[in-house]
């Protein structure tokens, strides 16, 4: 296995920077301290962003934002509320629009109207993300062993060591990235479950198909509905 041979280079390419899965579940959570958690993810994307200009990464990096459209007269309403909620706390960035505000991005009858967040996500090549991280690790000195499964997690003196088909690697700590796996330590696998996701892509359209949408700001999109869809 490769670097961005699966999710992390197969998924839809929304780059957030929120740290809590959305600012809905950020606030119903950790209500006391989400000031600073959205702060931490905004620095968090900015930092991505420069790191992605300062080693050259071509992954067609677009701070564009993304729009949560109603497709229901309700979830136009949740939608509103929630709108209120945020600007009570304080937060800017996110705009309200109605259906004409929403049509004026993206030309569909189906959208009731919609929640902007201009800054808080960007769109990008997720491949090109990872293959470009990978490149920048290995020119800063970096090691990568792909093709090398970790099978095991044991402790050894004051460190730890991995055990890999090949041989043991040995280090006083360890990371641990979240896969579709179970974890190496078994105590944190309940914590962590797959969840599967489903993309389709179109043949690339021209220039015409583009203008008939009059999706001009490249923006991505979700709906509100239980089961979404997204959309870029």
């Amino acid at each position: 296995h490769e670097v961005g041979w699966a999710a992390s280079g197969r998924n839809g390419g929304f780059c957030a920077a929120s740290l809590t899965h959305g600012l809905a579940n950020g606030v119903e959570r950790w209500p006391d301290e989400i000031a600073e958690l959205e702060e931490l993810g905004e620095r968090n994307l900015d930092a991505i962003e420069a790191a992605v200009a300062r080693y050259g990464i071509d992954c067609e990096f677009e701070r564009t934002g993304e729009i949560d459209v109603a497709t229901e007269p309700h979830q136009l309403e949740e939608l509103r509320e929630w709108h209120e909620e945020i600007v009570k706390l304080g937060i800017t960035g996110v705009d309200f629009l109605d259906r004409d505000a929403l049509r004026a991005e993206v030309d569909s009858p189906t959208f009731l109207g919609g929640l902007w967040d201009r800054r808080g996500v960007a769109m990008l090549h997720p491949a090109k993300l990872a293959w470009g991280l990978k490149r920048a690790c290995q020119e800063l000195g970096v090691r990568i062993y792909e093709h090398t499964p970790g099978l095991d997690l044991v402790r050894s003196g004051e460190g730890m060591a991995v055990r890999t088909p090949y041989g043991r690697v040995f280090a006083r700590r360890i990371a641990l990235g979240t896969n579709i796996f179970p974890s190496l330590v078994k105590r944190v696998r309940p914590y962590t479950v797959p969840v599967y996701d489903y993309a389709l892509m179109t043949e690339p359209l021209t220039p015409e198909q583009l203008e008939s949408i009059g999706w001009k700001g490249r923006q991505g999109l979700g709906d509100s509905a239980n089961q979404f869809h997204y959309f870029r």
